[in-house]
């Protein structure tokens, strides 16, 4: 008896299937693995089909300006200069401003307070660059899109602006519309609004990069009594399928700027090292480090050392009498970071650092240094030496301070000759 006919649903259509399977007889198989993943891919389909499409920005918006170009996915190692040297053979530029994003500020921040560079830790920037022609700012971006720049690879794309942009003088009272669906575009959000009283225009935020909306926008009125009446009819109100937010659109006020609170330190008058001269020909001076400090090479010393975590003071010892004191505080100060107090003693000093990654460089620079040949410098972590309590041995009794005192009257009293010797 030969074996039952296997069918493979996924190769016929479903309507082929279906007869297929009337026609045959008792005993056919049919896999269910395979039948069960048909079904999937039928189901999942049907719902990217029934998915909203996103709106991108150059369906929704005009070009800001045929003669601007957005750039990005840029090598935050970059300056204007260099970023310009390679679009510069496209025509004239009158102008290119490379963005900074907010977390490469913070980052950026961070290293200088710290004095470690780590530029791995930065992300992409982007720029916005301008032509004198339309013509010089279509060929930028037919010939550099996609190119790598410095191991980056960019994006060049035509740069987007709202397109209700309106430069009347009148006072305007926007609201804010948030919970957006991803096909939402300006158009839209102008047709959602527009049969409102004293509606001026509306506009989606957009995402340069990805040219899909953010998520959120604004609607614009000509009176407070006007902006407050959207409110009450379009909060919670469903645009495309998704129920939207009204609410105020409350300026940014500007913080004040609280300053961060510094560590003490003792040297607050101390002067840049390179402001030094030496006062006698007999003094001699350090040079600065010529190798930069990385955060990796950092945190691996750190880990390596045996020292408590919170230790941030070093020892430095064989200083020689011609290096003046207030020449070794400024050096340190200048290139390892803020001290919180040094205590010199003869041919030797303590420096305490604001931070441990500080303490951690002065070591790795200044170890073995030689000062002009008349020595090397040894530095290392300093050591906290704890007294050890007094560990009584078991089956010895305390003695008091009179039976010391007994001890000792009856040693004296012991005579020479009372000793067999």
């Amino acid at each position: 008896m030969s074996a039952p006919k296997r069918i493979i649903p996924g190769m016929l259509t479903k309507e082929e299937e279906q007869k297929i399977k009337a026609s045959l007889p008792t005993g056919t198989l049919i896999d269910p693995l395979a039948e069960q993943k048909r079904k999937d891919e039928e189901a999942e389909s049907e719902l990217e089909a029934n998915k909203p499409k996103a709106a991108k920005a150059a369906e929704g918006r005009k070009a800001a300006n045929e003669n601007i170009v957005f750039v990005g996915n840029i090598n935050p190692s970059l300056v204007s200069e260099t970023l310009q040297n390679y679009f510069k053979f496209c025509g004239n530029i009158v102008s290119c401003n490379i963005v900074i994003s907010k977390q490469n500020k913070q980052e950026l921040q961070k290293q200088k307070f710290s004095g470690i560079e780590d530029p791995s830790a930065l992300t992409a920037n982007f720029a916005f660059i301008e032509f004198s022609s339309p013509s010089e700012a279509n060929m930028a971006l037919e010939q550099l899109n996609g190119k790598t720049i410095e191991n980056y690879e960019i994006q060049v794309k035509k740069a987007f602006k709202n397109i209700a942009a309106t430069n009347s003088d009148e006072p305007k009272f926007s609201i804010f519309v948030g919970d957006l669906n991803v096909d939402v575009d300006d158009e839209t959000l102008i047709n959602f609004f527009k049969e409102l009283d004293g509606f001026v225009t509306a506009n989606v935020m957009w995402d340069m990069e990805s040219g899909n909306n953010r998520g959120y926008g604004f609607a614009t009125f000509n009176s407070q009594e006007a902006a407050q009446g959207a409110i009450d009819a379009k909060n919670g109100k469903e645009l495309n399928g998704k129920a939207i937010v009204c609410n105020h659109a409350a300026k940014k006020e500007q913080k004040p700027r609280i300053a961060k609170r510094q560590p003490k330190r003792v040297f607050n008058d101390l002067p840049s090292f390179f402001d030094l001269v030496p006062q006698s020909p007999d003094e001699v001076f350090l040079n600065p480090p010529t190798r930069p400090f990385t955060k990796k090479s950092v945190d691996s010393f750190i880990a390596r050392s045996i020292t408590p975590v919170d230790n941030t003071s070093v020892f430095i010892g064989r200083i020689p009498d011609q290096l003046p004191r207030f020449v070794l505080d400024c050096y340190m100060n200048e290139f390892f970071g803020p001290i919180v107090k040094t205590e010199h003693f003869q041919g030797y000093c303590l420096a305490t650092f604001a931070y441990k990654a500080s303490a951690a460089k002065c070591i790795m620079a200044l170890n073995k240094y030689d000062v002009a040949g008349l020595s090397n410098l040894a530095v290392y972590w300093k050591k906290e030496y704890v007294k050890k309590p007094y560990r009584k041995e078991e089956g010895v009794e305390d003695i008091g301070e009179e039976s010391k005192e007994e001890q000792n009257t009856n040693v004296d009293d012991v005579n020479i000759q009372d000793l067999n010797i």
